[in-house]
C-alpha cells in the first residue's frame, strides 16, 4: 500500500522502504507477463480491501474487508466495470470520460510504454508530476510519490516497468515503512512529512545507495568498499532462481569488462573457454557447459544461458558518479548452485574492482 504524505522534503528514503521496495521490485521483475495482449481486451484485478471513514469529524474507523472487482480495458478505449459491495460502487460503468490520460495514464497500453530503468524511471516521474506541483506548495518528492501510488493501484504492467517504478520509489526523498499496529502482517509504505529540505532529490538518492549513510558523506572509503546488500532464493518445482544486489565501487565501464570478457570472469568467477561478445554468440563458462549469448547489451546487460549452469544474467546501473550497481539473476535445475556460493564470489569480484 502506498500513501503519500507530507508537504515538504525529506533528507533521504529509510533504510527500510529501500530494502522494501527492492525486494517487491525484484519479485515484479520476475513475474511471468501475460503474452499477446490485445487492445480490445481487458485487465480484470480483484483485491481485498478496506476503507476508512471518519463520522461527524470523529476518529476514522476501519470498515469491514470486502472484494472488490475491477476490469479495465487494455488501451483505455473501451468502457470498464467495476463490482463492490459497497453502496454506489455496484456495476460501475468505468469509462475514460474523467480519467487520467496521457502520461499518467494508468492503462496496460500507455503503462508499457514507460521507462524500465531506474534513473529514467526517476526521471518520468518527476517529469510528469511536476505539471501538478503548486506554487504556494512547490514539493516535487511529494508529487512524484503521488504519481508512484497512483499507477500502481489497479493496474497491470509488464515486469520490467513495474520493477523500475519499485526501485524509482525508493529514491523519492522521506520515502518510509509504517507498520499495522493492529497486529496483522502488513505494512504501509508513505511519504513522511518534514519541516525543511536543502536537498535535491539526486544527491540524497545516491547519499542513501550507501547503505543509509547521510546523504552528504559520499567520502571515498565508503564508496571504494562494495557490498552484497540483498540475496534472495526461489523454488519453483525443481526450477530454483538466486536473486542478488551488489554494489560495485567502479563505475559501469570499468566492471563490464568483469562481465563480458574471459580474462575478467576468470578472475573471479570461472576459466572462459569461448566467448563470443554479441547476442547469440557461443559461450563456454568453465565446468558449466557451453551455450548461447541470450542478452547483450554493452555496459548494461550479459546474459548466459548454458547446458550445466542454467541462465546467468548480470544487469548493471550507474550508481551515483563512481558505483556501479549489479543486479544478478541465476535461473537453474537441480541442486548445483547455492547462495553462499555466489556471495564468496562477489566478494571476489569486489575484491578484484578494489585492487
Amino acid at each position: 500500500m502506498a500513501v503519500p504524505s507530507g508537504s515538504t522534503s525529506q533528507p533521504h528514503a529509510s533504510q527500510e522502504a529501500t530494502a522494501l521496495l527492492g525486494h517487491i521490485a525484484l519479485a515484479a521483475e520476475h513475474e511471468k507477463a501475460p503474452a499477446g495482449i490485445r487492445d480490445d481486451q481487458f485487465v480484470y484485478i480483484k483485491s481485498r480491501t478496506a476503507f476508512t471513514v471518519s463520522e461527524n469529524g470523529g476518529p476514522a474507523k476501519l470498515q469491514p474487508v470486502h472484494d472488490r472487482e475491477v476490469w479495465q480495458s487494455a488501451d483505455g478505449t473501451r468502457e470498464g466495470l467495476l463490482e463492490e459491495n459497497t453502496p454506489d460502487n455496484e456495476h460501475v460503468s468505468l469509462g475514460t470520460k474523467g480519467k487520467k490520460v496521457g502520461e499518467r495514464s494508468a492503462y496496460y497500453r500507455d503503462l508499457a510504454k514507460q521507462p524500465t530503468g531506474t534513473e529514467a524511471m526517476h526521471d518520468w516521474l518527476y517529469r510528469v508530476s511536476s505539471r501538478e506541483v503548486e506554487a504556494e506548495r512547490p514539493d516535487r518528492d511529494a508529487a512524484a510519490f503521488t504519481l508512484f501510488a497512483d499507477l500502481i493501484q489497479e493496474s497491470l504492467m509488464p515486469p520490467e516497468v513495474s520493477a523500475a517504478l519499485y526501485r524509482a520509489a525508493a529514491t523519492i526523498p522521506g520515502v518510509d515503512v509504517v507498520h499495522d499496529v493492529s497486529g496483522c502482517t502488513t505494512c504501509t509504505v508513505r511519504r513522511r512529512a518534514a519541516r525543511r529540505s536543502s536537498r535535491g532529490p539526486w544527491s540524497t538518492r545516491r547519499g542513501s545507495a550507501r547503505r543509509g549513510a547521510d546523504p552528504g558523506d559520499r567520502g571515498q572509503a565508503g564508496v571504494m568498499a562494495g557490498s552484497i546488500e540483498q540475496g534472495i532464493s526461489q523454488t519453483h518445482g525443481r526450477t530454483h532462481i538466486l536473486h542478488f544486489l551488489v554494489r560495485l565501487p567502479r563505475p559501469t565501464d570499468q566492471v563490464w569488462p568483469s562481465l563480458s570478457t574471459p580474462e575478467g570472469l576468470a578472475a573471479w568467477f570461472t576459466p572462459v573457454d569461448v566467448l563470443q561478445p554479441r547476442l547469440d554468440g557461443t559461450v563456454t563458462l568453465g565446468d558449466l557447459g557451453t551455450g548461447r549469448v541470450t542478452a547483450w547489451d554493452v555496459d548494461r546487460i550479459a546474459e548466459y544461458t548454458v547446458e550445466g549452469g542454467g541462465r546467468i544474467r548480470f544487469h548493471l546501473e550507474r550508481d551515483g558518479e563512481t558505483g556501479t550497481t549489479l543486479r544478478f539473476t541465476h535461473e537453474f535445475k537441480g541442486e548445483v548452485e547455492t547462495e553462499p556460493g555466489w556471495r564468496t564470489r562477489f566478494d571476489r569480484l569486489i575484491d578484484s574492482l578494489n585492487s
